[in-house]
């Protein structure tokens, strides 16, 4: 509103001396009553309400809790007092299906921001359960026998089954992602590597197939060759190539031998011999002579060979 000049009003009336009374009127005040008011009120909200800040929350980080071996339950209540969210992979991911967590990612201990979201592997099979036998011996004979778990993580499937194979241990193998056959990286494990723990524990590993083979990885020793092989001109003798498939350990698979039979399978190019047992059936004939399990095969030659020349007798 704009400012109003002050009128000056003279009147008629002399005062002594022939001087004449001039009234000026006051300057009327400008309206700032909305203006105090509205000023008093952004006082009083911020005195009331605080502004908090809401990057100061992203600086706050928890440490990752050890989620594995944990049922389904279990996990929740661990990830909501630690307020943090969490996807899933592995069998039975993003449904209310899975057991138990067989991994996670990042790893147990490490810190992560609050409310930030962690990766959790799944399994829908049951924690194994160990089952306690009774004994009437007394105290000091009951004592149990203790392992340290191999460093199975980074390995690929011949090594992994050769290893536990060899070492009597029991293996089981959850798989991520819905690609069947062969897995070349072992990603967890549990129990954690080098944990002594009572003979009989299975170790649990989560593998997974790369398109790229991980550096590093062990392979299979090559055996020399086995002295309790029979003499070939007292045995049955069947030339041709050997190839190998995912199989049982221990085990093959050929065209013209009965279920049961023991074979020895030498490699004419290197001379190393192995055993089997004929436990599965071929569908190619010809040459071909038998069908290996990848573990066996390879302490015949290296798994990229594919096909090597063999004897086999029995």
């Amino acid at each position: 509103m704009p400012s109003v000049e002050p009128l000056v009003v003279v009147s008629n009336r002399l005062l002594p001396g022939g001087r004449t009374l001039r009234i000026e009127p006051h300057r009327r005040p400008r309206r700032t009553r909305g203006l105090l008011v509205a000023t008093l009120s952004l006082f009083v909200g911020a005195a009331a309400f605080p502004v908090t800040s809401g990057a100061s929350s992203s600086h706050v980080v928890e440490a990752m809790p050890n989620l594995v071996g944990m049922t389904r339950t279990q996990a929740y209540a661990a990830l909501q007092q630690k307020q943090l969210f969490f996807t899933t992979k592995g069998p039975g991911a993003n449904t209310a299906n899975w057991l138990r967590v067989v991994g996670e990612i990042p790893a147990a201990g490490s810190s992560v921001p609050v409310r930030s979201t962690v990766t959790l592997l799944v399994s829908l099979r049951p924690a194994p359960s160990a089952k306690v036998r009774t004994t009437t011996h007394p105290a000091s004979h009951q004592r149990r026998h203790y392992f340290s778990t191999p460093n199975l993580q980074g390995q690929n499937q011949s090594f992994t089954q050769w290893f536990t194979h060899r070492h009597a241990y029991h293996l089981i193998v959850l798989r991520i992602g819905t690609k069947v056959g062969r897995w070349n990286d072992v990603l967890i494990q549990y129990p954690r590597p080098g944990q002594r723990v009572p003979v009989g524990t299975p170790i649990i590993v989560t593998v997974e197939h790369l398109m790229k083979v991980p550096a590093g990885q062990k392979h299979v020793p090559l055996l020399p060759p086995t002295p309790k092989a029979p003499k070939i001109r007292h045995a049955k003798v069947h030339f041709g190539v050997a190839t190998w498939y995912n199989y049982v350990p221990g085990r093959c698979a050929t065209w013209y031998l009965p279920y049961g039979t023991r074979i020895w399978v030498k490699d004419l190019r290197n001379g190393h011999v192995i055993s089997c047992v004929v436990t599965d059936r071929e569908g190619a004939h010809g040459n071909r002579a038998v069908d290996l399990n990848e573990t066996q095969f390879s302490q015949l030659a290296p798994l990229g060979r594919g096909v090597v020349p063999v004897r086999v007798w029995w």
